[in-house]
């Protein structure tokens, strides 16, 4: 782990603009093939991004469904384990306010669904594109805003907040504490 940190130390003072043209080249070059990894890349592309100011953005690639390791969506009596995992990476994002974008290749299986939490939890985009039309651009066009969003809401004692967890809410439902974190101008 430390080692990924030194070299990672060094990549994360690099800004995408700057590197723009080395990253689409690479990942033009990527073709399916072998195992998935995602969640073993996805915590070390965090642990990394945390290193950076908040507002630093990971852009998890991937060419098919994450069957190794954790975050496995393979294992279909594991899915709710999966799930959860990447619901937590998302949480621990936003604290640290990192928002992650995914991109994925056309006609391979990814089990889009199961990620989506990352990306909505964080203020990010999911493209699901040919590797031959990629375009790195839209990504960095999702407008963030804010970092670090709270909200606060106070409704009637007599009235309660539904479909919201219950460590945000307080006072028989009627109070919500929620940390949104990053926000972008696409943010519903």
């Amino acid at each position: 782990m430390n080692v990924g940190l030194e070299c990672g130390e060094s990549l994360i003072t690099q800004s995408l603009k700057d590197n723009f043209e080395k990253l689409e080249a690479a990942l033009s070059a990527i073709s399916p093939g072998g195992g998935t990894a995602l969640g073993p890349g996805l915590l070390s592309a965090l642990t990394l991004a945390m290193q950076g100011k908040r507002g630093s953005k990971i852009i998890l690639c991937t060419d098919g469904l994450s069957n190794v390791g954790l975050g496995c969506l393979e294992n279909s009596s594991k899915l709710k384990e999966a799930q959860e995992f990447y619901q937590r990476v998302g949480d621990l994002a936003v604290g640290k306010g990192v928002s992650i974008s995914i991109i994925t290749v056309q006609g391979q299986a990814c089990k889009v669904d199961a990620l989506a939490p990352l990306t909505d939890r964080t203020a990010g985009q999911i493209l699901r594109v040919n590797p031959a039309d990629l375009d790195l651009k839209a990504l960095g066009s999702n407008g963030l805003i804010a970092t670090d969003v709270k909200v606060r809401g106070i409704i009637h004692e007599g009235l309660a907040f539904k479909n919201e967890r219950a460590e945000h809410l307080h006072n028989n439902n009627s109070i919500l504490f929620k940390d949104i974190g990053p926000v972008s101008n696409q943010n519903q």
